[in-house]
């Protein structure tokens, strides 16, 4: 990765939890924002499906 592509790379300094009424669900949901090593992204990981899938913050992974 170039550096100038690195000096907008941020990450969060430590983990955080968030409780509330999912936007599209309306179900009660629980997130957690944890940090992450340099280039990884936004990964979602979905802790309500067996096997814990994780999914790449990319809009190829859009879906309804």
């Amino acid at each position: 990765m170039t550096e100038q592509k690195k000096e907008y790379q941020h990450t969060i300094a430590k983990e955080v939890s968030y409780s509330g009424i999912g936007l599209h669900s309306g179900k009660d949901v629980l997130m957690t924002l944890k940090p992450a090593e340099a280039d990884t992204g936004i990964v979602f990981v979905r802790t309500d499906l067996p096997g814990r899938p994780k999914i790449k913050a990319l809009p190829e992974n859009v879906s309804s």
